[in-house]
């Protein structure tokens, strides 16, 4: 376990070419990475434009399905995903759209504003409105089509940093890059329909998980990740996110970290022991500390491969259980007692 000192968000995350590194209290308004200059390059403006990558993606679990939504845009070419984990069957349903990225629109912040991707048969859009009402807003509407059922749905996930404090980091990423993210456990209300089945969330029993990310990354980039949301047997809200990534000294700079209840605790570098080959073995993830000890089950799995001229993409995230115990500030540990959640893994050029 480590600590960071919390500090205000600052009002840009970027002055005169320099990230604002830190662990902040709030998301930051002006989150944007444009204006970032690398020392080892130059950058121009539209360098600096290409190589910003930014998504919105939210993970939310019902006792009888899982389903991700996520809108990205690389700024040379971006997508819109939906997919739903049909629990009593084990059946995956994805509705996956890369457009030009002049069609997704990827809102400034995640505290006001809206994303959205609206194409032919496939409609995806966010209303963040935390000053307000304190919620993000998801609307699905996407035809179906093929063996792919028709999915709609209105979700309605609170954050309200009052009660729960979020993940709010800016990391220095190795080559002289950087990465912005803002995460939180949701209580989520609303329907969402897949085909003929209609599954309605209970904020007292249904959870979701925020990732927004701006990122400025190297070229040739890997990440591992894991997340799961959910209540404990004492009725806690309890939720983890750990990431195996390219960040400078990661024992210290990470974005590992854990919530229980109201209360958000830190952790050192993770390593996510699993076969790269096959995405449906089980994944322990641990710490050197030994504050750290999962083990992740796989049920389902998506796996996109993509090898384009100047990208590729070697990409699955599983669904499944966690399993073990993690450390809290108390000297007592967290049971971790079959949780849903994903685990993900990413080897890209872009």
């Amino acid at each position: 376990m480590i600590t960071h000192a919390i500090t205000p968000p600052p009002a840009t995350l970027i002055t005169d070419g320099k990230a604002r590194f830190g662990v902040f209290s709030a998301p930051v308004m002006d989150p944007r990475l444009e204006g970032f200059r690398p020392q080892q390059r130059p950058n121009g403006r539209v360098f600096g434009y290409l190589r910003t990558k930014e998504w919105v993606g939210f993970g939310i679990t019902h006792p009888q399905v899982y389903c991700g939504v996520m809108l990205q845009n690389t700024h040379y070419v971006a997508s819109s995903t939906f997919y739903a984990l049909l629990r009593e069957e084990n059946r995956l349903v994805e509705h996956t759209m890369g457009v030009p990225p002049f069609l997704v629109k990827i809102a400034v912040n995640a505290v006001k504003g809206r994303c959205s991707a609206v194409l032919p048969g496939h409609k995806i859009t966010y209303e963040h409105d935390l000053p307000g009402r304190r919620r993000h807003l998801i609307d699905i509407d996407i035809k179906g089509c093929r063996r792919k059922p028709a999915v709609k749905g209105h979700l309605e996930l609170v954050e309200d940093n009052r009660r729960i404090p979020p993940l709010v980091v800016c990391l220095p990423v190795v080559g002289d890059s950087c990465m912005y993210t803002h995460k939180a456990p949701l209580p989520v209300e609303g329907f969402l329909t897949v085909g003929d089945q209609r599954f309605d969330f209970d904020p007292a029993r249904d959870l979701a998980n925020l990732d927004e990310q701006k990122a400025r990354y190297p070229y040739f980039t890997r990440w591992q990740w894991g997340t799961f949301t959910a209540y404990d047997k004492l009725g806690r809200l309890v939720s983890v996110n750990l990431a195996d990534q390219m960040y400078d000294h990661q024992d210290y700079y990470n974005e590992n970290c854990l919530w229980v209840d109201d209360k958000l605790l830190f952790y050192g570098g993770v390593t996510f022991d699993r076969d790269q080959d096959d995405p449906l073995k089980p994944c322990r993830i641990t710490d050197a500390s030994g504050d750290i000890d999962l083990l992740f089950t796989p049920q389902a799995a998506k796996h996109e491969r993509h090898n384009l001229l100047v990208a590729g993409v070697n990409y699955f995230q599983a669904c499944g259980v966690y399993t073990g115990s993690i450390a809290l500030d108390d000297g007592s540990r967290l049971t971790v007692d079959k949780f849903f959640g994903v685990a993900e893994r990413m080897k890209v050029r872009f």
